[in-house]
């Protein structure tokens, strides 16, 4: 190998050497700048966490309510079927009723039934016991003759 392939082989082999560090002048006015975008950030971040408590305040009243109306619609939920129950029942007490009433005696029934009594005037039958009386007297008066 020759000289120049044994220099490139070094060159590979290690890193260029750095510069010395130098102090760069930053003007006033970029640090004024970063001043004010770091309190900006800050703020923000302030913001962002109080915005992250009401994030989850609202979530736990949304589950705490959740919840309410999962208990809420079970109890309507067994008040509904308890309803139900109770309609069933008073149908089925409906039905017996009508069948009561179709049992019974219609009006116009009524009516022919107090005619026929008001002219045969039951009241001025007479009873066994009259009747008996009355046949006596009429065999003794038979009798006596």
């Amino acid at each position: 190998m020759d000289i120049t392939q044994q220099n490139q082989q070094q060159n590979v082999a290690q890193p260029p050497a750095m510069p010395a560090k130098q102090k760069i002048a930053i003007p006033p006015e970029v640090i004024d700048k970063l001043s004010s975008l770091s309190t900006r950030i800050t703020i923000i971040e302030e913001n962002l966490n109080r915005l992250t408590e009401r994030i989850d305040l609202i979530e736990q009243r949304i589950i705490t309510r959740d919840k309410q109306l999962n208990i809420e619609m079970k109890t309507n939920l067994e008040e509904i079927n308890e309803i139900k129950e109770t309609i069933s029942t008073i149908n089925d007490n409906m039905s017996l009723i009508i069948s009561d009433i179709k049992g019974t005696a219609r009006k116009d029934e009524t009516e022919t039934i107090k005619k026929y009594l008001e002219m045969w005037e039951p009241m001025q039958f007479l009873t066994r016991k009259e009747f008996k009386e009355k046949i006596d007297e009429i065999e003794r008066k038979i009798g006596g003759i």
